[in-house]
């Protein structure tokens, strides 16, 4: 809600943004409270006719508005008003679909249980794994709560690039079909090489970047065969941090959007 009311970081510049998150909440909000109030007859209906148990088909109303929403990477959640979400996701829970395989918002296909795509968690707060990147999404939630311009990367991503450690963002497509993303490969020396045989990871703050903008057939995205009809759009090079957020900047790409691959669709 805060992306769509674009609250602004000083609310004096805006103060008609916290009216329009609260008017979007509101009704989200009504959607949920008609179809819990339905619910609810439909339950004490159901008792009276001595069946107390929750039939598992139902379990998820017990998830509540947010939990049926929940979103646990603080940069990854749908583009649509809440309440279009909410009463999207209503329709589909509600008609008995499965949810084990794909996302009930968007379709995609599941990993970890989370939605590469859109970032529902679908079976609530407590149906998925514990996000790996927990660090990283603490300081998120508690820098967009404070409005904090995202114009670096987070502490945690910050440490893994100087740790040659390669990020993903994923990015809008040419076209229907096709999934894109943006690489930050930092670059590695002797010196890396040396301290992993030694089994340690040396840290660097002077690393050297590629970057990569790659284009994937969505259908071949989970298999081995990803590299069929892949292409690279663009690789530029960054010779330091500085000049890294310099050319994120002109790709118009926030650093606060990069995570570890794992945490994405990247197929590699």
């Amino acid at each position: 809600m805060i992306v769509n009311a674009g609250i602004p970081q000083r609310l004096e510049d805006d103060p008609a943004a916290l009216s329009r998150a609260v008017d979007e909440l509101s009704a989200a909000r009504a959607i949920w409270q008609r179809h819990a109030a339905a619910f609810a007859a439909e339950r004490r209906a159901a008792k009276a006719r001595g069946q107390r148990a929750v039939p598992l088909r139902d379990r998820w109303q017990q998830h509540g508005i947010f939990g049926i929403a929940f979103c646990p990477d603080a940069m990854r959640h749908p583009g649509d008003p809440l309440p279009v979400i909410v009463g999207r996701l209503i329709d589909v829970y509600g008609s008995g679909a499965l949810v084990d395989d794909e996302c009930p918002l968007c379709g995609e296909p599941l990993r970890k249980k989370i939605c590469a795509r859109c970032g529902i968690q679908p079976h609530g707060r407590d149906g998925g794994p514990r996000l790996t990147a927990a660090s990283r999404t603490r300081y998120l939630w508690r820098e967009i709560w404070r409005r904090t311009p995202m114009t670096g990367f987070s502490p945690p991503m910050l440490a893994a690039l100087r740790n040659a450690r390669r990020l993903v963002a994923e990015v809008p497509a040419s076209e229907p079909g096709r999934r894109a993303f943006v690489d930050i490969v930092p670059g590695r020396t002797d010196a890396d090489r040396a301290a992993e045989r030694e089994g340690w990871v040396r840290s660097d703050p002077a690393r050297t970047y590629q970057v990569q903008h790659w284009e994937y057939d969505e259908q071949l995205l989970d298999t081995f065969d990803y590299d069929v009809g892949a292409t690279c759009i663009a690789t530029m090079s960054a010779q330091n941090h500085v000049d890294l957020l310099s050319l994120l900047a002109d790709w118009g790409l926030a650093p606060m959007r990069f995570d570890y691959p794992w945490n994405t669709a990247d197929p590699r």
